[in-house]
């Protein structure tokens, strides 16, 4: 069965040595998800944040991380036949100057929490304070905006800074990205400059904004597998 279906965002995590999966999507408060051992057919559906509205979302080992307009809430998949349980939520920082600029929910490598402002700023947060402070760094990691993580700066990949796809018809609104040229780009975060632009084949020559597609079928290409883009 097809389900073609519009999505707020969406979110995927597979483990990349057990192939365990969960594919999060929110639509109007509500989440549905699906992991590995799911019936092929069957996304559950729960609303685990009254009266907020999803920001941003990542997914990483079986968390699901969720910026909201006042919040930044951890919800935890990993029990095979229960809900998701609600292990962290903290109030997110006063934005001061930083309010009204896009915001991106990432997760480090050592799974702490960070909000990247589309001004080019990054808030992290003290484990042991619980208190929020402004940076421009990431350290030795850089930021992959699409997919909400950080990797580490090695083999050609330039630390403290942002890779994402720039498509300026489709987003006008995100600061850092407003006259990036079309491809994927390379953000220094202290700068505050585009610093490399790769123009891959594919997505140049294509019509089609493959950056803004996501697919995921649920049942390894078997016959009447449901699936999922946006």
């Amino acid at each position: 069965m097809v389900m073609c279906l519009r999505i707020g965002k969406a979110v995927l995590w597979v483990d990349e040595e057990t192939r365990d999966y969960l594919v999060v999507w929110n639509y109007d408060g509500f989440f549905a998800y699906h992991k590995k051992g799911d019936d092929k057919n069957n996304w559950k559906v729960i609303q685990p944040l009254m009266n907020q509205r999803c920001v941003d979302m990542v997914c990483k080992e079986s968390k699901l991380y969720v910026l909201t307009d006042t919040h930044v809430t951890v919800l935890d998949f990993s029990h095979a036949d229960a809900s998701p349980i609600q292990c962290a939520s903290f109030k997110s920082p006063n934005y001061g100057n930083d309010s009204f600029c896009g915001k991106n929910l990432a997760v480090t490598l050592s799974g702490q929490v960070l909000i990247v402002i589309h001004s080019g700023g990054v808030y992290k947060m003290d484990p042991k304070s619980l208190e929020w402070s402004r940076t421009n760094s990431l350290g030795d990691e850089a930021f992959i905006f699409d997919l909400g993580i950080t990797v580490a700066a090695k083999d050609g990949v330039m630390k403290n800074c942002i890779y994402f796809y720039a498509d300026p018809p489709y987003r006008p609104r995100r600061r850092f990205v407003r006259n990036a040229e079309s491809g994927i780009s390379v953000y220094h975060i202290k700068t505050k400059k585009v610093v490399q632009v790769y123009q891959p084949a594919l997505t140049a020559s294509s019509p089609i904004s493959f950056s803004s597609a996501r697919w995921f079928l649920n049942s390894c290409f078997k016959p009447k597998s449901s699936f999922v883009s946006w």
